[in-house]
């Protein structure tokens, strides 16, 4: 399953993601595009935790310990991950309820968007320099 992946933003801070660029630059050859994502109405799962986390998992389950996108798709239209569960589950794996959570690395706040619930997206031109 596909997913498209955002990260909170304004035009005073560009967020977790484009920070995340900014320190792996030779990652992520320039030119850089962004653009301003306006959802509407979506369900949303919000994952705020190491316990959010690994219930999720413990509920979403698949093949070989990772997480079924799918069938989270039938139930969420996106997935978010706050700073602070990222910084709780980043790389760590977890035993939960007597299941084995795997480490996840997500490394900045994302949504996971598995459905698409945007109007109409409009391109933010990102000083280059």
């Amino acid at each position: 399953m596909g997913a498209l992946y955002t990260s909170l933003a304004s035009d005073q801070d560009g967020g977790m993601w484009l920070a995340h660029m900014l320190e792996n630059e030779a990652e992520y050859p320039r030119p850089w595009t962004a653009w301003r994502m306006s959802p509407s109405t979506h369900s949303e799962l919000v994952i705020d935790s190491a316990v959010d986390w690994c219930e999720f998992v413990a509920e979403f389950i698949g093949t070989k310990s990772s997480v079924d996108w799918d069938g989270v798709a039938k139930r969420w239209d996106a997935v978010h991950l706050t700073p602070r569960a990222v910084f709780s589950i980043d790389c760590f794996s977890f035993e939960w309820q007597g299941q084995e959570i795997p480490p996840s690395y997500w490394g900045v706040e994302t949504t996971a968007w598995l459905n698409w619930r945007f109007d109409e997206p409009t391109i933010v031109h990102l000083n280059q320099e």
